[in-house]
């Protein structure tokens, strides 16, 4: 065992240790000698020890306190909170090698000067400037909220927009008589609007940059408090991609709501097969923000095969066929979707999990959609679909009028029997079974001439060896498609597009020997093109851009094109009754383009005459926004072309949630809102909903326990 020491011994003065703390007691300072370029040492106290200088040294006005140390002297200010415990709020701490550390309100300080102090004046002038500064950092971070709320302010004044036009809706703005007029109106704005989204992108910049200065102001994380449009713009990031979301949260550059919380804020968007009352509440507030003309909609209607399963969540049991009393798996989600014919308004109304779906129960499904619609505000003005047998035999259980024995698409309304109630067959899938009727039957016989197939082959094949090709849209893929290439509409409109015309009409000049016979394809060609125009109007610039007139939106009932359909109608039915079977569109095709053509005529008279619309975009009578809609269902759920029943359900929920936080891109009045300052930000503070949560509140004077709910 070692033997222990006496209380009286103590260490050899020898040790390193030692040596530095006598030098400390004595506050004997050896500084090292500086450079020759820094004057500062020079002009430095010599002499200045941890003793000179809380002896010399003249405290700021407050309860500032020093105390020498070991090795070190300290300046601190002390203040008493509202219980009564002292509390340091500043503090500098000088260590002997005369290097400070300062701290306020359990911050550190980072000091831009490195090298040590030199003198008195030096530590003076430290003590002033840090009792200059707040304790509270959110003090300072309001100050610059402070700032940023006027600059908000002030850019909002000077970028004030005066309402010049009093109507800023779809029908507002566009004169209908001179038309050199309208074609300066769509240029002359043009730097106005990209100046109006510099000043919508400033202005939600620095509300976001004061969102977060009021977050980071919290003293504790249980503190912070959220703005709704945050929260909005949260929702939309999180739904959008959640592993995005917590890449964000992980880098720590911004301060934002925990997953449970956003989860806690969509909890209200309750989504549920069938028709909810919800939904037609949420379509009444819709209406609300409409105009008359806006609130003319379309109803889409199909349907989506999905995984036939039963799946297990949340206590229950799902993925049962809703028109099966007995318990069959879905397998195909009939989705209605509603979409403003003259707004940028367009959502899911409801959807049903179905097996072997018939055109009797669509038909009640699709009325009674039409009847809540009806309820919310809404005027349903036309129904579009696809052409399958379903959908044949739901357009008969409507009593669709049959004119010279051929339907047109024209039936009573459910609701007003005195209304019209239009069908459409989606253009989209009509130009592709076109296209299928061509490659199936080869040879057309129209008017006793062959519209042939093999023109365009034999085309293709010149083409090929040529090293400008003449019809530069023809390949492999348009001239011999697989089934899922068949789907493609892009694919079925480039077998039609002019330069396939054009270039046939070139090679019967160049090469007559063998394209002599091919001006009845030509024709076909064109007639099924200026149908595709006509019925793919997208936006109020699409003419323009191509220099087409059968591209520009309808704006007159006496248009020429109208009168072009009724034509293209005859001569469909003369075409139908004189051709053979094996040379002539299939009778199904054959009566769904019939009937696109007069429905699609009929909607753009009503619209234009009776609901007064001062342009008509036909591309609003398709089924993109509900193609797309199943895309994002299969995007959702891992790339997989037929989700569960259960995976397009939580889909759902979360694209009403994007829907409904975020602003649409695709609005036919966008030009008009941002000539005339209308747009709105997506910077928005009104209140959203959450969830009730439910809580226990103990009553004291009869202590019992009550259940309550509550809203945040």
């Amino acid at each position: 065992m070692k033997p222990a020491l006496k209380k009286c011994a103590l260490p050899c003065r020898n040790l390193p240790e030692v040596r530095d703390r006598q030098n400390v007691e004595t506050h004997q300072l050896r500084p090292v000698q500086p450079d020759s370029d820094c004057s500062e040492f020079f002009a430095a106290d010599a002499d200045l020890t941890l003793t000179k200088i809380i002896n010399s040294v003249v405290l700021p006005p407050g309860v500032w306190c020093s105390r020498l140390c070991d090795d070190c002297v300290a300046f601190f200010e002390l203040v008493v909170d509202t219980s009564y415990k002292p509390v340091i709020i500043r503090s500098v701490t000088i260590d002997f090698q005369l290097h400070p550390t300062v701290y306020v309100g359990g911050s550190l300080i980072s000091l831009d000067r490195q090298s040590p102090l030199c003198s008195i004046d030096d530590v003076n002038s430290l003590l002033v400037m840090v009792s200059s500064l707040s304790p509270d950092k959110s003090s300072n971070l309001n100050k610059i909220s402070d700032f940023i709320s006027e600059a908000i302010a002030a850019h909002e004044h000077v970028n004030c927009v005066q309402d010049v036009s009093t109507d800023h809706s779809y029908s507002g703005s566009v004169n209908v008589t001179d038309t050199s007029h309208q074609d300066h109106t769509y240029a002359d704005s043009a730097e106005d609007c990209v100046a109006h989204e510099d000043t919508i992108l400033y202005l939600s910049t620095l509300k976001f940059l004061r969102s977060q200065c009021h977050i980071l102001s919290a003293t504790t994380a249980s503190r912070r408090r959220y703005e709704p449009a945050f929260v909005r713009w949260c929702l939309l990031i999180y739904f959008h991609s959640p592993a995005a979301y917590r890449a964000i949260l992980q880098t720590k550059c911004l301060v934002l709501p925990s997953e449970r919380l956003l989860r806690q804020y969509s909890a209200p968007y309750r989504v549920q097969p069938g028709l909810q009352d919800t939904r037609q509440q949420y379509l009444s507030s819709a209406a609300d923000r409409m105009t008359s003309l806006e609130k003319n909609v379309s109803l889409i209607v199909d349907e989506m095969y999905i995984k036939p399963e039963i799946s297990y969540s949340s206590g229950k049991l799902g993925g049962f066929a809703d028109n099966r009393p007995d318990a069959v798996a879905a397998t195909t989600i009939l989705t209605l979707m509603v979409q403003s014919l003259c707004g940028s308004f367009r959502d899911v109304v409801a959807f049903f999990p179905v097996c072997h779906l018939t055109g009797a129960e669509e038909a009640k499904y699709v009325r009674d959609t039409i009847v809540l619609i009806e309820k919310s505000g809404l005027n349903t003005q036309c129904v579009v679909c696809d052409n399958s047998k379903v959908n044949q035999t739901m357009l008969r259980e409507f009593g669709v009028a049959v004119n010279d024995g051929v339907l047109t698409g024209v039936a009573s309304h459910p609701i007003q029997h005195d209304r019209k109630l239009f069908f459409i067959i989606d253009p989209c899938h009509l130009i592709k079974c076109i296209r299928n009727n061509w490659l199936n039957r080869s040879t057309f016989l129209i008017a006793g001439e062959n519209v042939s197939f093999e023109h365009i082959q034999r085309l293709h094949s010149k083409d090929m060896v040529r090293d400008i090709k003449l019809a530069p849209k023809l390949s492999s893929k348009v001239l011999s498609p697989t089934n899922t290439e068949k789907q493609c509409v892009r694919s079925a409109v480039s077998l039609f597009s002019p330069s396939v015309a054009a270039a046939l009409e070139t090679y019967m000049v160049v090469e007559p020997e063998l394209f002599s016979d091919a001006g009845p394809t030509v024709e076909f060609l064109k007639k099924v093109y200026k149908f595709w125009c006509w019925t793919n109007v997208q936006n109020l610039y699409q003419g323009q851009h191509a220099r087409d007139a059968h591209q520009q939106p309808f704006r007159v009932v006496t248009d020429f094109r109208l009168k072009e359909m009724d034509h293209l109608k005859s001569w469909l039915v003369d075409w139908h009754k004189q051709a053979p079977h094996n040379a002539r569109l299939t009778t199904d095709t054959y009566t769904a383009f019939c009937i696109t053509l007069e429905s699609v005529k009929c909607l753009i008279i009503q619209l234009l005459d009776e609901e007064q619309a001062q342009f008509v975009l036909t591309g609003r009578f398709q089924q993109d926004p509900l193609e797309e809609r199943f895309a994002a269902h299969r995007q959702h759920a891992g790339c997989a072309y037929n989700p569960s029943a259960l995976q397009y359900q939580q889909t759902e929920k979360k694209l009403a949630v994007v829907t409904s936080v975020s602003q649409s891109k695709n609005s036919n009045t966008a030009r008009l809102e941002r000539k005339s300052g209308a747009q709105k930000m997506f910077w928005d503070n009104s209140v959203l909903p959450t969830a009730a949560k439910k809580c226990k509140v103990i009553t004291l004077l009869c202590c019992q326990t009550y259940n309550v709910y509550y809203t945040v």
